[in-house]
């Protein structure tokens, strides 16, 4: 027999499907602080996996992988689904989606601006254009 190294949140009934193929797994339950941690690892493990997804069903697996997660992930922070949404709508009331496919390229702002500030906060994200 072979052991392998897994360390890594699982399903719920993960655990089950690998006993019933002979497997012995060790495991224990996470405190909900460790729960919340390891759901933010796995959210981002999901979301790569849906952006590298090479066909219309393999994305719909994956990003059905990021909305269980999602869905954990607020209940764990306990903040429900219905507080996401109410946000979600919002935020799309007042920013609007990503539906129409908006690609900024740069963008100049005014010296003192919040536009400014806030492109300021992230210099990682937001390079400013040398002329």
């Amino acid at each position: 027999m072979t052991t392998f190294m897994t360390q890594q949140l699982v399903r719920d009934k993960r655990v089950e499907m690998l006993e019933a193929d002979g497997c012995t797994v060790q495991q224990r339950r996470l405190s909900p602080a460790e729960l919340v941690h390891q759901l933010r690892g796995k959210l981002m493990e999901e979301a790569t996996e849906a952006a590298l997804a090479d066909d219309k069903d393999e994305l719909a697996k994956e990003l059905a992988d990021v909305l269980e997660v999602v869905e954990a992930l607020a209940l764990a922070g306990e903040i429900g689904m219905d507080k996401v949404q109410e946000v979600k709508q919002a935020r799309f009331d007042k920013l609007g989606g990503y539906g129409l496919g908006v690609f900024s390229e740069t963008v100049t702002v005014k010296a003192g601006s919040e536009s400014e500030a806030y492109h300021r906060q992230f210099p990682d994200k937001y390079k400013e254009v040398e002329e």
